[in-house]
C-alpha cells in the first residue's frame, strides 16, 4: 500500500501558495485508483513525487510501510508512465524493452518469451524492431506498459496515460489496466473522464489547489457529485446593460463568454476562473 500523510510541497521556497497542501490518501494493493483533478490542481506533482522524481517535501510518503527516501528497495516494484513518452534514439522497441528489464530482474527465464507474448497481445509485435519514437502516441503508452509489465513491477503509476488516444485504444489501455489489477498489480493513474473512472476504477482522489478534497471507494452516484462539484465554473447570470466589461477584464485572470439559449432573459452566462 502506498500511504500519504499530510504532504506539503513547493516548487519555490519563498512561494506563499504551496502546489500541495497537506495531501492525505492511501492507494490500496491491487487496486485500479483513479486522480482526478484541473490541470494545475497538483496531480503530477503528486504522481512525480510518489515515482520519486520528487525527493524534498514535508510530511510522510510510506510504501508498503517504507520511507522510499531512507529505503532505496521501497520502489523496487514500483514502475513509471510519464504523460509525455521519451525513448533512447538507438534503441528498438525490442532492445528498449530488454534492456529496461534487465536493470531490475534478476530472472531472466522466459524473458523473451514474455516480451512477446505482451507485444503480440497488445497487437505491437510488428513494431519490435522499429524506433519506438517513430511510433504513434498510443503505440508508445503501449511500449510503456509492456516494459512496466516484463520489469515485473506490482505498481504502476501512470500520468495521463490517454491523453492523444482515440476512443479504441483508449478502450483497449483501460482494459489491460484492468485485467493487470485482476492479477494483483496496483494502478494508479490520473485522467479526467467519468466515465471511465465508472467504469474501471476501484478508488478515485479528488485534489484540487493542492488540497485532496475526498478519497474513498468508486459509488457512481458520490463519483458523479464530486465529479461535477470539482469541475463546476463560477456561473454568474448578469443582466446585459449591467456587464461592466472593463471591470471583468481587469479581475479575471481567465474569462471565457458563451452565449447561451437564455436569450429570453436578455442575458448571457459567464463563467470566471479567478487566480
Amino acid at each position: 500500500m502506498i500511504s500519504l500523510r499530510d504532504v506539503s510541497f513547493k516548487y519555490k521556497k519563498n512561494s506563499e501558495k504551496p502546489t500541495l497542501n497537506k495531501v492525505t490518501f492511501d492507494i490500496y494493493d491491487g487496486s485500479f485508483h483513479a486522480f482526478i483533478g484541473e490541470n494545475g490542481a497538483g496531480k503530477s506533482t503528486t504522481i512525480k513525487l510518489i515515482a520519486g522524481l520528487i525527493n524534498e517535501y514535508q510530511g510522510e510518503v510510506t510504501i508498503n510501510g517504507k520511507d522510499p527516501n531512507k529505503d532505496d528497495k521501497a520502489r523496487l516494484n514500483l514502475a513509471y508512465i510519464p504523460d509525455k513518452a521519451i525513448f533512447p534514439t538507438d534503441l528498438t522497441v525490442y532492445e528498449y524493452i530488454y534492456n529496461m528489464a534487465a536493470l531490475t530482474r534478476n530472472d531472466f527465464t522466459n524473458i523473451k518469451e514474455e516480451m512477446d507474448w505482451w507485444l503480440e497481445k497488445l497487437g505491437i509485435n510488428d513494431k519490435a524492431n522499429v524506433n519506438p519514437n517513430h511510433l504513434s502516441a498510443g503505440q508508445k503508452k503501449k511500449v510503456l506498459l509492456v516494459k512496466c509489465i516484463v520489469e515485473k513491477a506490482k505498481i504502476i503509476i501512470l500520468d495521463e496515460p490517454a491523453a492523444n488516444l482515440d476512443p479504441t485504444t483508449r478502450m483497449e489501455f483501460f482494459n489491460l489496466l484492468k485485467y493487470l489489477t485482476s492479477i494483483g498489480t496496483t494502478i494508479f493513474i490520473s485522467t479526467h473522464i467519468i466515465e471511465e473512472i465508472k467504469k474501471y476504477a476501484d478508488f478515485a482522489t479528488f485534489i484540487k489547489q493542492g488540497h485532496i478534497l475526498w478519497s474513498g471507494p468508486v459509488q457512481d452516484d458520490q463519483i458523479i457529485d464530486w465529479y461535477e462539484y470539482l469541475y463546476s465554473v463560477n456561473l454568474e447570470v448578469i443582466e446585459r446593460e449591467h456587464i461592466d466589461w472593463e471591470y471583468i477584464m481587469l479581475r479575471a485572470f481567465l474569462i471565457t463568454i458563451r452565449t447561451r439559449k437564455l436569450m429570453n432573459f436578455n442575458c448571457f452566462i459567464y463563467e470566471i476562473d479567478e487566480q
